[in-house]
């Protein structure tokens, strides 16, 4: 099943079926360490299940989701009518969110991207200096028939493309973009699942002379 035929059931099977614990975890460590102003950018937000939180809350003065699914984001803009929200991929759409984010997060989407070096050359390019980029996503877990490079995405039922990588793989591109990782946590998502919860840094302006 897609993304887009999930659009009606997402909110209620992610966390009541699968049981998934992506949105709490990221949203748990983006409200530690968010500034106050916060300008805050979610690729892939979806039904807006990562972003809930943050609505209600002051110091989110600008807050943008992205999103190919045009089901999904319907669903979320009907949720959230102040959320400013773009469909597409974050190349389609990136020279239409501006600059100067000061968090930029992504809840399950990293494991979608084929081109993840540009993805994240995109996302560096976005944050502010010392901003943070707070991504969850599936990795590539070797002898394991369900995390496999090759696997089906088990999600989606094997109907969305899914790209695993090792985590050391995810680091180095993080690193050669530009961005500091801060922390690594593995954890189970859903259904048994392994994914990991990264959080980068950009380099402030003095650190790059």
């Amino acid at each position: 099943m897609s993304y887009r035929l999930l659009a009606r059931l997402y909110d209620w099977v992610a966390p009541n079926v699968s049981r998934y614990r992506s949105p709490e975890l990221l949203i748990s460590m983006a409200l530690k360490i968010a500034p106050d102003p916060c300008a805050l950018l979610d690729i892939g937000v979806g039904t807006g299940l990562s972003i809930a939180p943050y609505v209600k809350l002051p110091r989110f003065k600008r807050i943008v989701g992205v999103d190919p699914s045009a089901e999904m984001l319907e669903r979320c803009r009907r949720k959230f009518t102040t959320v400013e929200l773009h469909q597409g991929t974050l190349e389609e759409v990136k020279l239409n969110l501006g600059q100067g984010f000061d968090i930029i997060q992504s809840c399950g989407a990293v494991e979608h991207v084929q081109d993840l070096t540009g993805f994240i050359g995109d996302v560096s390019v976005l944050l502010r200096p010392g901003g943070y980029f707070i991504f969850t996503y599936e990795p590539e877990l070797l002898f394991s028939i369900r995390q496999s490079q090759r696997a089906p995405h088990i999600g989606t039922f094997g109907r969305e493309k899914v790209f695993r990588r090792k985590p050391h793989d995810v680091h180095t591109v993080l690193t050669n973009t530009g961005l500091r990782v801060c922390d690594d946590l593995e954890f189970k998502a859903y259904l048994g699942l392994v994914h990991h919860l990264v959080i980068a840094r950009s380099a402030f302006q003095q650190d790059v002379r």
